[in-house]
């Protein structure tokens, strides 16, 4: 999981998004981007399609 965790960390920060920004695009909470790339919590099949849309 920490390898997911690190290639959305990188590219959110490739698009120069915060992970507030990024969390406001995709209707949900700073804490659950901050645990997806921490590798706390995985995404839903359905959250990662849409966070796939928005990167």
């Amino acid at each position: 999981m920490l390898v997911l965790g690190k290639r959305l960390s990188d590219l959110r920060k490739e698009k120069g998004l915060t992970q507030e920004a990024l969390a406001n695009k995709l209707g949900i909470s700073k804490a659950s981007i901050s645990c997806y790339e921490s590798g706390k919590k995985k995404p839903t099949y359905e959250r990662l399609t849409e966070i796939a849309y928005v990167l």
